[in-house]
């Protein structure tokens, strides 16, 4: 909901939040922190929150895939992220648009499949 965005907003606009993310992220195991953008990417994020994320990370590790080779942009694509998230991301890491992931998927494939049930009038 738009409410946990905002937390996490008042969250990062201290620089003793920021910092606290930080060491988070880099004290994770590597599937956390890898995946972070991917992770918030599921829960359609603004656009401000996947630009702190990915300010936060260094740029490998923000576009790193997760072990099932999927990148951020998959993940977006898969969970129906605000275009302007799944674009910020596709220019973020162009390679991403045309990489498979160990089902052979790009993100194209999970934006197609999942359209429907992601963007459909309800």
């Amino acid at each position: 909901a738009a409410q946990d965005w905002d937390r996490f907003r008042m969250l990062l606009s201290t620089e003793v939040g920021q910092i606290a993310v930080q060491n988070q992220l880099s004290s994770s195991n590597d599937f956390a922190a890898e995946s972070a953008l991917a992770y918030a990417s599921r829960f359609h994020p603004p656009m401000d929150v996947i630009r702190c994320i990915a300010d936060l990370l260094p740029p490998d590790v923000a576009a790193r895939p997760d072990p099932m080779n999927r990148s951020p942009l998959h993940v977006a694509a898969k969970w129906g992220a605000p275009p302007r998230v799944v674009r910020y991301l596709a220019e973020m890491d162009p390679a991403a648009a045309a990489t498979q992931d160990v089902h052979g998927k790009t993100p194209l494939h999970y934006a197609a499949e999942f359209y429907g049930s992601n963007y459909a009038p309800r």
